[in-house]
């Protein structure tokens, strides 16, 4: 309820600059992509260690609004751990102007 909240309530107040998208991709690869992997695809080195990671790219993640992606990246769901003390507020809306951009490429 709270993270559907947020997706309506919050919304990403940075814009897809050259600047920002690198600075997203730096935080996506050094925090998210051990899970995640590289690409988004759920496929990140952890896996057959941990339960398997979402597809950042599926129609599901592609679908939830940024405020919810905020949300999920600040107080973490079901087994991602919340990772406010790793990413700062501003990088967590970078990290999802890279993640758009990735889902722009991944095929449905």
């Amino acid at each position: 309820e709270e993270a559907r909240r947020a997706g309506a309530e919050l919304h990403n107040p940075m814009t897809a600059t050259p600047e920002a998208l690198r600075r997203g991709q730096h935080v996506f690869e050094t925090i998210c992509a051990v899970c995640h992997g590289p690409q988004g695809a759920g496929d990140g080195p952890i896996i057959g260690r941990f339960p398997n990671p979402p597809a950042l790219t599926a129609e599901h993640a592609r679908n939830l609004p940024d405020g919810q992606v905020y949300h999920v990246i600040t107080r973490g769901q079901v087994i991602m751990p919340s990772h406010a003390a790793q990413v700062l507020p501003d990088d967590r809306w970078r990290v999802i102007l890279y993640l758009r951009q990735l889902q722009g490429k991944a095929t449905p």
